[in-house]
């Protein structure tokens, strides 16, 4: 492996680490001797990649952008018909956050709820993803309400926001307990209500 192939599998591991720290203890109990540790870095390799903490966590939040994009909203509109696609982003929805693997939910609510009162550029760049979440929801229920599968009557931006507050609590919820809130019964009765 060349220097240059080095530095993007160093950079990318950076990534993926700092994603499940903050995943799972949140940003602010995530130090950078944290980050250090668990890849094996010197403080002067770390900030060779990164500026600060800060840009890290901005750079795991363009990388989880595209996942979403990816292997989801782009995933489910290759493959089902458009009257399909709301009812199987909400399934793809279910798969992916129940397979272990997939921690780009958990880690936007865990950096969301840290930068409630601060103003960062982490807020600002949260925000902006929560944003665009809900119009990738509010498309496809607009396509849905195209093809008759959602009342036409329902404003479509608001079940849109609906859709993304259900997903965002059910992950919430189950962090304290997976039997008080299970996502795809939450989702599946969100669904069922939803569709004609």
């Amino acid at each position: 492996m060349n220097r240059i192939e080095q530095g993007q599998k160093t950079h990318a591991d950076i990534i993926e680490s700092a994603r499940a720290l903050f995943a799972l203890h949140g940003y602010a109990n995530t130090s950078t001797s944290d980050l250090l540790d668990t890849v094996s870095l010197s403080k002067g390799a770390f900030y060779h990649h990164f500026r600060s903490k800060e840009d890290l966590a901005l750079a795991i939040l363009e990388q989880a952008r595209r996942e979403y994009q990816q292997q989801l909203f782009d995933f489910v509109r290759e493959r089902t018909e458009p009257d399909q696609q709301f009812q199987t982003l909400i399934q793809r929805v279910i798969e992916l956050n129940t397979s272990g693997k997939w921690t780009n939910c958990l880690l936007i609510l865990r950096l969301s709820n840290e930068t409630t009162t601060t103003q960062s550029r982490l807020k600002t760049a949260l925000a902006e993803i929560l944003k665009w979440l809900i119009s990738q929801w509010q498309t496809a229920a607009q396509t849905a309400q195209a093809a008759g599968k959602i009342n036409k009557q329902s404003d479509a931006a608001t079940i849109a926001q609906l859709t993304q507050a259900a997903i965002f609590g059910a992950i919430l919820t189950a962090e304290q307990d997976e039997e008080l809130c299970p996502l795809p019964k939450v989702l599946n009765t969100l669904l069922q209500n939803l569709t004609l």
